[in-house]
């Protein structure tokens, strides 16, 4: 049976993991990841552990959508 992933917000030290998977990801320049992740705000991002390693990760990013002539507020 397969390990479960752990999932939670990142821990010290693993923000420099987070930020390389992004950018490989989103291909996009670490220094620029970083700073996106700043902006996002740190509280706002997840990652998942597999055996203690980072190897995934998302940002909540607050947005909205116009319905009936009013923004909603969602998550994307």
């Amino acid at each position: 049976m397969q390990e479960a992933p752990e999932i939670g917000q990142p821990e010290a030290g693993e923000l420099e993991a987070l930020v390389a998977l992004l950018a490989s990801a989103l291909h996009n320049k670490p220094e620029q990841m970083r700073e996106w992740v700043e902006t996002v705000g740190v509280d706002n991002f997840r990652v998942a552990r597999l055996g203690g390693r980072v190897v995934a990760g998302l940002g909540l990013v607050m947005m909205g959508q116009w319905f009936g002539g009013k923004s909603v507020p969602w998550r994307g």
